[in-house]
């Protein structure tokens, strides 16, 4: 193997690892894992050295709409202020 071989490779390397770096480490997994029967636990889970914040999380159910026929008040909480519709 010559000097510009491993030049090459040592390029090669470092610009897999610069990609790897910026645009798959640097961004947050969601995970949805089954924690008891019929639940589910949605994680969050951070693979870069910064802190993430969570601002906002939306679900958009058919079960709040259903809801929101018989208990108005309780979906409405249960959908959070963002959510709000009549």
């Amino acid at each position: 193997m010559t000097l510009t071989e491993i030049g090459a490779l040592v390029g090669f390397i470092t610009g897999v690892f610069t990609v790897w770096d910026r645009f798959a480490v640097g961004r947050p997994m969601i995970l949805i894992e089954k924690t008891n029967y019929k639940m589910r636990d949605l994680k969050c889970v951070n693979l870069s050295k910064e802190d993430v914040i969570l601002t906002r999380i939306r679900v958009l159910s058919q079960l709040i709409q259903a809801l929101r026929e018989l208990d108005p008040e309780l979906a409405d909480r249960l959908a959070g202020p963002s959510n709000h519709r009549h």
